[in-house]
């Protein structure tokens, strides 16, 4: 196994020189590109021969992503097809083979994996009107845009969703019959996702405080006035609490208090110093009350 990761990782070196000549200039891979192919191609190497073939595969496909090759999607496909995920195997094979048709290495193992992925996973052709990329059940198809694509996906319902520049996208559902096949067609939306979304209504604005008094409850705080003599003590509640507040009181009057508490019990308080002014502020409990004396 050692020696043909080590073949392999020569056959990348090569296979990348042999690619970019057979595309356009333009769609070379930069020196940048083809090192960060080499560092990922590496790392995947160390966690294939460590059995960690999730991770083994997606840095082989992120060696393919900067830099193709058909050396890289092998060991993929071999990798997926280890870790139990032939579907993301056949569909990687779908995507070297076209690719890479004359590839000896790709077609030794093609004709095994066509058959087992033919009798237990669904066939879908999927295409676009324009390069389009794909996700399946919310995982990204591995390859770059393209207006049509041969997928394995397992039996059962999912969504198959197709995205464009400027976040267009359009999806469809899909039901999967082992050993079935079917088509799939996407048209690029001329609008952006978040533009053809309905605008959510603006939250309604807080209501005014009302300058009234809040209205008396089992908790408020109840007044009896009795007469008495001026005071200087003062009662306020916490912050927050907005009502009228009564200054400058008679002199002969004084204020008899009493708390009822949420459970229903009461407890009285009768101010003993000299004049006071009073704030009734509503449902407040009494442990929200302080005195505040005066000089």
């Amino acid at each position: 196994m050692r020696a043909a990761l080590r073949i392999s990782l020569l056959a990348l070196v090569l296979s990348v020189g042999t690619t970019a000549h057979a595309q356009d200039a333009g769609s070379e891979p930069s020196p940048a590109q083809v090192r960060v192919a080499a560092e990922a191609f590496d790392k995947g190497r160390e966690a294939y021969k460590a059995e960690k073939y999730v991770e083994a595969a997606e840095q082989f496909e992120k060696a393919d992503s900067n830099a193709p090759s058909p050396a890289a999607l092998e060991l993929a496909i071999r990798a997926r097809d280890k870790a139990g995920e032939l579907d993301r195997a056949a569909t990687l094979m779908s995507l070297a083979l076209k690719r890479h048709p004359d590839d000896e290495n790709l077609l030794k193992i093609a004709n095994d994996l066509s058959k087992r992925a033919s009798a237990t996973l669904f066939e879908l052709t999927a295409t676009c009107d324009s390069p389009c990329d794909l996700t399946v059940g919310g995982k990204i198809v591995h390859g770059g845009a393209d207006t049509q694509r041969l997928l394995y996906i397992q039996p059962g319902k999912l969504t198959v969703r197709a995205g464009w520049p400027d976040n267009r996208s359009d999806s469809k559902q899909v039901e999967a019959v082992a050993g079935g096949k079917g088509e799939v067609d996407f048209v690029a939306p001329t609008t952006p996702a978040a533009e053809s979304m309905a605008k959510e209504p603006d939250e309604p604005a807080a209501p005014e405080p009302s300058s009234r008094p809040l209205p008396l409850s089992a908790r408020s705080v109840r007044c009896a006035s009795r007469l008495s003599t001026s005071s200087r003590s003062r009662f306020e509640p916490t912050k927050g609490a907005s009502s009228p507040v009564r200054e400058s009181p008679p002199s002969d009057v004084s204020v008899h208090l009493r708390f009822v508490r949420s459970s229903g019990s009461e407890a009285s308080f009768k101010p003993t110093r000299h004049c006071f002014s009073l704030r009734f502020c509503g449902p407040v409990p009494r442990q929200e009350m302080r005195q505040i004396r005066g000089p």
